[in-house]
């Protein structure tokens, strides 16, 4: 026992920059793996014909930045190599061990020149990229993947790279280091930009176990109507009930081709992570709930919940689908709010008005059919009472 005790001591610390966990891999890959640019050691040894030509221009964009710098190229080196041990400390070793320092530092060197140069070109010479629109388009998708990220903080890479810019350019740049030194931690960036620090969603462990299993057209039926939230926050979910109807806020989300790695990374980060909560997932999976078809995307879509660039709504319903299919909520996250969704889904009278109002009221001409009915059928029953008890002749 204690051999086992000492062995555990012994185990090496989890990494920065881990990688995706194998059970979530296994299903989504493609998600996980860079499109156009090799970022780190994880992908460098395996780059295919996809990687090359985006690698080949590493080197004239750090040709660029250098020039912009103004020092000599040896100087920024060097600066680079005093920090490259505690770099090589944010990566899995066994991934790394085939790199030696000069092979690992040219790597790191010539990615984060790569960066900078990008975020300066994209930002404010457009012009200078030489890269088609789709290849911008999948940089920036690729910088957001959990296993492409550069080292961070302490001392990292990028920090560097730009002080020294910064140092040779203080007349002509007067955006903050942190404008570009965050890139190198993008995806923890997008992750704290939408998930606050202490989400009011989340409730204490003990009060777990509200399931959830309406779709939004359900919802709908039992007079659960949805809205837009304030913020974009994924965390920002929240249900108001009403004498008769019931309100879920939601944020908006914009859904295109980049949507589903970037959610699968932040899932892949916090799962890597060992965070307390589970949030992006459990926000995916409260989605997945929502959404069984295309008429649960088009009733989201129609209140502002659900932007779509991707395609049609069945295409949307699927990328939820299969994104909720393998994960595993934290069910602590939204409990609040399923249990007041579930309670006014089994309120008897509430579903009754709600089933009045989408049987005679959903539409102008519903109403005035209904009306109609009504005053007919009230003309009827004055008749018949005055037929039978006609009104006494003085």
């Amino acid at each position: 026992m204690r051999e086992v005790i000492e062995d555990e001591n012994n185990q090496p610390l989890r990494p920065k920059i881990p990688r995706v966990p194998r059970k979530l891999r296994s299903e989504n890959e493609e998600c996980y793996c860079p499109l156009v640019v090799s970022i780190g050691p994880y992908h460098y040894p395996g780059r295919d014909d996809r990687l090359r030509e985006v690698e080949t221009l590493k080197v004239p964009m750090t040709r660029q930045f250098i020039l912009n710098c103004g020092k000599e190229i040896e100087v920024v080196y060097s600066e680079l190599e005093k920090v490259i041990q505690t770099a090589r400390e944010f990566y899995n070793k066994i991934d790394i061990e085939c790199f030696d320092d000069k092979q690992f530092a040219r790597m790191m060197f010539l990615d984060g020149c790569f960066i900078l140069q990008f975020i300066s070109c994209v930002t404010h010479n457009y012009e200078n990229l030489e890269m088609s629109d789709q290849q911008v388009a999948d940089v920036k998708r690729d910088l957001l993947l959990l296993e492409n990220q550069a080292a961070q903080q302490p001392a990292h890479l990028l920090e560097l790279l730009h002080s020294l810019f910064i140092c040779s350019h203080k007349s002509k740049v007067k955006s903050s280091p942190r404008r570009y030194g965050h890139c190198l931690s993008y995806l923890v960036t997008c992750y704290k930009k939408i998930i606050p620090a202490k989400p009011e969603t989340v409730v204490a462990r003990e009060s777990r176990g509200h399931f959830f299993y309406y779709s939004a057209k359900d919802l709908k039926k039992v007079g659960i109507h949805f809205m837009p939230s304030q913020t974009s926050g994924l965390m920002d979910v929240k249900f108001k009930s009403s004498f008769l109807y019931g309100t879920v806020k939601l944020p908006t989300l914009t859904i295109d081709v980049s949507t589903k790695p970037l959610l699968l990374n932040l899932v892949a980060y916090e799962t890597s992570a060992v965070l307390d909560q589970l949030p992006v997932t459990s926000y995916i999976c409260f989605m997945d709930s929502l959404i069984d078809d295309a008429d649960d995307v088009k009733e989201l879509r129609s209140k502002g919940i659900i932007v779509n660039f991707l395609g049609t709504d069945q295409q949307v319903a699927d990328l939820f689908n299969n994104m909720g299919s393998t994960l595993e909520p934290d069910t602590s996250v939204y409990n609040d709010v399923k249990r007041k969704i579930n309670k006014q889904s089994e309120n008897t009278l509430k579903k009754w008005v709600a089933e009045m109002q989408q049987t005679y009221f959903h539409s102008p001409w519903a109403f005035l059919a209904f009306a109609a009915a009504a005053v007919g059928l009230a003309l009827t029953a004055t008749q018949t009472y005055y037929a039978i008890h006609p009104p006494k002749k003085n």
